[in-house]
């Protein structure tokens, strides 16, 4: 799926991805609002100790914390890889409604962001993850593992998660292919240009680039499979990467080449 040189096909696959987001969403929703019926929460460390010294379950989320740059790499990663909008953009039946159409997407992205942190950080504090510490701090990197491995529930998420990321992949793939080979070309002249540069590539070299690049990913999630830290890292140096160091470098090398 990912070694496809067609960019309609990609944005054609990735749409199938919002009917899981939808699915997940829900999700989140749903474990959010159950705990918030069924659990105190307190939003001070003394409240908690009362609490805890009392010997009734309370959840702790502290409003104010120090552990908020993971999430601002992941946050400026998951802005920056919604430009693979601009693909869809360019081949859009009506292309005066597309300043309209950025606006509302990226309040969506937003939205939907802060929906599933908040609902979130409440559903997987409550009491029916009682056997993790009630503290927002302990909730694990990937949600899903904080249930049991029977569950129907959560198998039927991880396998939306699966398609929707093999949607997704596809069209990143479709992304960071063009940049790379602008990087390669020297081409500035925007996405027309990257998308013939991919067409250049025959399909042994297309699916060697597809295949190089999937290697790193692979290899992580096989030996160091903590997604929240490696999501906050490497969305961070990439999007500074991918915004300010690759566009110098792409017009240094036109220019000065």
């Amino acid at each position: 799926m990912t070694a496809s040189r067609d960019t309609l096909y990609a944005q054609r696959v990735n749409a199938f991805g919002v009917v899981f987001v939808v699915i997940f969403l829900v999700f989140i929703v749903t474990t959010g609002v159950q705990s918030m019926t069924n659990t105190d929460y307190v939003y001070s460390q003394e409240a908690f100790n009362q609490a805890e010294a009392a010997g009734k379950y309370t959840a702790f989320i502290p409003l104010v914390g120090s552990q908020f740059m993971p999430l601002m790499g992941i946050l400026g990663g998951g802005f920056y890889f919604h430009n693979m909008s601009l693909g869809m953009l360019a081949n859009a039946k009506k292309p005066e409604h597309n300043t309209r159409n950025i606006v509302i997407g990226f309040s969506l992205v937003f939205f939907t962001y802060c929906l599933i942190g908040v609902t979130g950080v409440f559903g997987f504090t409550g009491s029916t993850f009682a056997s993790y510490a009630p503290s927002v701090d302990l909730i694990k990197e990937n949600c899903l593992n904080m249930m049991a491995s029977d569950d129907k529930v959560a198998t039927f998420i991880r396998a939306c998660i699966l398609c929707q990321l093999l949607t997704v992949n596809t069209l990143l793939f479709g992304l960071l292919r063009s940049q790379i080979l602008l990087l390669h070309a020297g081409v500035t002249e925007g996405i027309e240009n990257a998308r013939h540069a991919d067409i250049r590539l025959s399909r042994c070299h297309n699916f060697l680039l597809s295949f190089a690049m999937a290697l790193p990913p692979l290899a992580l999630a096989i030996w160091y499979p903590y997604v929240g830290k490696l999501g906050a890292l490497i969305a961070a140096f990439s999007t500074m990467f991918v915004i300010y160091v690759l566009p110098l470098a792409t017009y240094a090398k036109a220019v000065f080449v």
